[in-house]
């Protein structure tokens, strides 16, 4: 029997404990959970206690935040939001401020704490997407993780992880902007908001604010280094649908050794019905995905986008009549305000949305290479041409045409 405990706080339960009882609901062991408080009240999970039945601490994993105490020693600046809602800083005397610290990681995790003295650091830096075209690099709300500092105490030992984004971030949106042209007839508004706007319909796996990196490079300081393919979003303006069910999957992964000659390469290819949206695919993918048409995304239903800027002109007009005063009269505010923005001329606004198919992992393949394949690292490697059988091909089956876990898995190797 598994219990678990939690902690009503302003409409947000927070779960304090796990315990694991036997069948007379005697404690085996527990989990604790313990918070830390900002604003007066619990928001970040602090420590993560393992007791045994008598309630004394086994173990423990320790969580550390960057808080405001971190920008503290920065001089001439103070803090604000950002168009994204990430803190910033801004100088008191008009300049840029030059301190060496993301402010944006305000709130993110900063270490892990293990009992036996072994400690995680965790350092990021900003998000990066390609605006308007594969030319135009920008700024994205948010940050992406930069490197892993793994210290032990007790062999006095440092090891690190590195990571590298020589592509930017493909986004799930049309556009983020905070600058919108509403269009009436014979006449526009210009609208400036406070904060960014995501234009689009998604609303399912948007990933890091509506970002995916197609390409990571991750360097393990003395072991080498690996690269991940990934699938990101394709544009949703030339065909009408978004398909999140292919946002973030591990297209491959490439073992490179200190001196960046290829190593290995891993293949995952996916079983997916290609031809019912074909257009959401990028095409240097496509060998990445199996046509597999048992499991269609063929069911839809039809979508309607809510818009800030409808009005309802029968409230209003009956709100702005008993407005008036001896300075104005409330009919005629409204006569000059609302009535000409009653029939703004919006963007499409319906979309559909599809569900119902199935996209799993059909097979891995697995290439292993001697000498000197390539004597650098290279997104290209994963396009290659790859002629010889692979070292290794592990293929899963789906009988059940209705669940995304295989019933057979055959591993098949060179020989």
């Amino acid at each position: 029997i598994i219990e678990f405990g939690y902690k009503n706080e302003e409409e947000s339960n927070l779960l304090t404990s796990i315990t694991l009882c036997d069948w007379f609901k005697e404690p085996i062991s527990s989990v604790s959970l313990t918070y830390q408080e900002a604003n007066n009240k619990p928001s970040f999970l602090n420590k993560v206690s393992f007791l045994d039945k008598d309630d004394m601490e086994i173990s423990n994993i320790q969580f550390d935040y960057y808080d405001y105490s971190f920008f503290q020693s920065v001089d001439n600046m103070y803090l604000e939001a950002d168009l994204w809602g990430y803190c910033q800083a801004k100088s008191t005397t008009g300049g840029s401020v030059q301190s060496g610290k993301l402010f944006t990681t305000l709130n993110s995790l900063k270490s892990v704490v293990l009992s036996d003295g072994g400690k995680i650091e965790i350092n990021y830096e900003k998000n990066e997407f390609y605006k308007y075209s594969l030319d135009f690099v920008s700024d994205y709300g948010g940050i992406r993780l930069k490197s892993l500092v793994f210290a032990d105490e007790v062999s006095n030992s440092i090891d690190s992880i590195f990571y590298d984004y020589p592509l930017a971030g493909r986004s799930v949106y049309n556009e983020s902007t905070n600058l919108e042209i509403i269009h009436y007839p014979g006449f526009s508004d210009v609208i400036t908001s406070d904060r960014i706007r995501n234009e689009g319909h998604p609303f399912l796996n948007f990933g890091n604010n509506g970002i995916f990196y197609p390409y990571v490079i991750e360097t393990i300081r003395g072991k080498g280094t690996n690269t991940y393919l990934y699938q990101v979003p394709n544009s949703t303006e030339q065909n009408g649908v978004y398909a999140f069910w292919l946002n973030g999957l591990l297209l491959g992964k490439a073992v490179y050794d200190e001196q960046g000659r290829l190593q290995q390469i891993a293949k995952y290819r996916y079983s997916t019905a290609l031809d019912e949206c074909s257009a959401v695919y990028c095409q240097e993918n496509l060998d990445y995905f199996v046509n597999d048409l048992r499991s269609p995304y063929n069911r839809c239903l039809p979508q309607i986008q809510a818009s800030d800027y409808y009005l309802d002109g029968e409230s209003l007009q009956s709100f702005y009549k008993k407005q008036s005063t001896d300075y104005a009269k409330g009919e005629d505010l409204y006569n000059a305000n609302i009535e000409p923005r009653l029939s703004p001329i919006l963007p499409q606004m319906s979309y559909d949305l599809y569900y119902g198919g199935k996209t799993v992992l059909k097979e891995e393949l697995i290439y292993r290479f001697e000498g000197g394949q390539t004597d650098r690292i290279s997104y290209n490697d994963f396009f290659m041409s790859l002629v010889d059988s692979p070292f290794c091909k592990i293929e899963y089956y789906y009988d059940n045409i209705h669940s995304v876990f295989p019933t057979r898995i055959d591993e098949i190797g060179s020989d």
